[in-house]
């Protein structure tokens, strides 16, 4: 099961057998491997809930161990849970389907909503399936938070997202987005705001044209930023600890700076970055756009396009 490899690929790492890169190769593997298994024997549980706030909110949090989340805007705010519990036979598992626990609380605006088990994590996964699925619809404008062990959220047309993922996938579209995330990915297109912390993981950043705050730590990452031209009005922060640096551009980017703090690291790309020390530094034009990467080694890619 997916699940039980990942989790050995964790303990892996843990235990020093193999480094974090070559546990994202692994983890990217299995992600690439189709989601739905096959037919097999086997009792699978299943339970649907509905709920709704008494009146306006301002903040969502989602607190769930396993499980795919999916927001969208809409007048009113309506949450759909699923919870799936999948094992060999029907006695187990209805054993663990009990032992996962739905919680929802309203107070003063803010909702929360829980999903955990009365025994650990690592013991749920024994049988072959248990998550807990939310599709959520709430006003743009309330902010959604999160507490995820694994799995994945999705938003469309939510303004805010922020919170704490063990290893997951993010997208977003629009959103300003505010993520610790030990490991996995995140798909961002049109953000103005993106702060992250990423222990091992890649950001795809689309759009970057309108980004006024970026700052993002990886401690082993990969870097894509996509767009027409830089903000010159932004204010750029970007640490890397592990990987390699280098650079893509599919038209040589104007009115912008790039400087590369990094006396560890060597700089691959089509620009002519001019070297005093440990600092490469690439310039055309003014007002600058100004991109600052601090790094040990890093893998970044910055594609500017040509504008319209």
């Amino acid at each position: 099961m997916v699940d039980d490899e990942r989790i050995e690929i964790l303990k892996r790492v843990e235990a020093g057998e193999i480094t974090a890169a070559q546990a994202e190769e692994l983890l990217d593997a299995l992600e690439e491997e189709p989601e739905d298994e096959p037919e097999r024997e086997g009792e699978e549980f299943t339970d649907i809930t509905e709920w709704s706030p008494d009146g306006p909110i301002t903040e969502l949090k989602i607190d769930n161990f396993v499980g795919k989340t999916e927001v969208r805007a809409g007048e009113e705010t309506l949450v759909v849970a699923t919870v799936r519990v999948r094992a060999r036979d029907a006695e187990t598992a209805k054993e663990f389907f009990d032992k996962v626990n739905l919680t929802f609380d309203e107070k003063k605006g803010k909702a929360r909503i829980k999903a955990d088990v009365t025994k650990g994590v690592l013991d749920i996964f024994r049988v072959r399936k248990v998550a807990v699925d939310f599709d959520v619809t709430m006003p743009a404008d309330v902010a959604l938070k999160t507490a995820l062990g694994n799995g994945s959220i999705e938003t469309e047309g939510i303004e805010t997202v922020a919170g704490n993922i063990g290893n997951g996938k993010v997208v977003t579209d629009g959103a300003d987005v505010n993520l610790n995330i030990g490991n996995g990915k995140v798909h961002s297109d049109g953000a103005r705001k993106l702060e992250l912390d990423i222990g091992n993981g890649k950001l795809y950043v689309g759009g970057a044209e309108v980004l006024e705050v970026f700052k993002a730590n990886f401690g082993n990452g990969k870097l894509k930023l996509d767009a027409g031209r830089l903000n010159e009005n932004a204010d750029y922060e970007l640490k890397f600890g592990n990987g390699k640096l280098s650079f893509e551009f599919a038209a040589k980017p104007t009115n912008c700076e790039i400087k590369i703090i990094a006396p560890a690291a060597n700089v691959v790309g089509d620009l002519p970055f001019g070297r005093k020390g440990g600092t490469w530094t690439y310039e055309d034009g003014e007002p600058k756009a100004r991109v600052k990467i601090k790094a040990a080694h890093a893998k970044v890619e910055i594609a500017v396009k040509e504008e319209a």
